[in-house]
């Protein structure tokens, strides 16, 4: 307290007022920097959605900072998450062409919890209504990275689908679906090793529509990247 005193001498040398204007010393500087933070977090973001629409629109793709979850979209389990005030979509890129399908691709968060529960979940997702004239099927299913807590569960409920020779994928990915065998004709060995090269992707698809995604607030790179594996993992799967 006194070297607080001596570095500031406005705060004062009565014991009991010293202590009240550090505690409120304190709370000026707490809020000042909270303020700087999060003006430095705005540019940061502003830059960023300047980066984003810039590489829309150098491929004459149309971008809309503030946006809608696409309608079809709605439907998804993975859409179905979180309060249905938390939910939004933003930072839309339309059309990005993938062989016979085109996708959006969109920074999308949702919140669950409450109060010390609370928890804000940030993707990138790229969502594309499958086309029949591709002459693909598609299957009902979802892929999450795997983690302890399916491993555990997958041994009373066997719902994982593993391939006996891609083990490093199935280390990868927690695959389920309501048709196994669907799921796993569907898996080609050329789609089992594009996703080993792209870990940590969410993939949710209802069998007319597919929903990629990637955990996190992306960077404009960031974004770039995964908008990449999005059209390798939706040409591979068409194929």
């Amino acid at each position: 307290m006194q070297k607080l005193i001596e570095m500031f001498p406005l705060i004062g040398t009565d014991p009991e007022t010293a202590a009240r204007n550090s505690v409120f010393f304190v709370i000026a500087i707490t809020a000042l920097l909270f303020i700087i933070f999060a003006i430095l977090a705005a540019k940061r973001e502003k830059k960023r959605v300047e980066q984003l629409r810039l590489h829309a629109e150098e491929r004459g793709l149309a971008f809309e900072h503030d946006a809608e979850i696409p309608s079809k979209a709605r439907r998804s389990d993975f859409f179905m998450n979180g309060r249905a005030y938390s939910k939004k979509a933003s930072n839309l890129t339309s059309s990005v062409k993938a062989g016979h399908h085109v996708f959006d691709i969109f920074d999308y968060q949702y919140v669950t919890g409450s109060g010390k529960s609370r928890t804000l979940h940030q993707y990138a997702c790229a969502f594309s209504s499958l086309r029949s004239s591709a002459g693909r099927f598609f299957p009902i299913f979802s892929l999450v990275p795997e983690n302890i807590f399916y491993r555990i569960a997958d041994k009373f409920t066997h719902s994982d689908i593993d391939f006996e020779y891609y083990p490093h994928f199935s280390s990868l990915y927690h695959l389920t679906g309501p048709s196994r065998e669907q799921i796993t004709e569907f898996f080609k060995p050329a789609i089992l090793s594009c996703l080993e090269s792209h870990p940590g992707l969410e993939i949710y698809c209802d069998g007319e529509n597919i929903t990629i995604c990637k955990r996190g607030h992306l960077k404009a790179e960031q974004m770039a990247a995964f908008e990449d594996e999005a059209v390798e993992i939706l040409q591979m799967m068409a194929m």
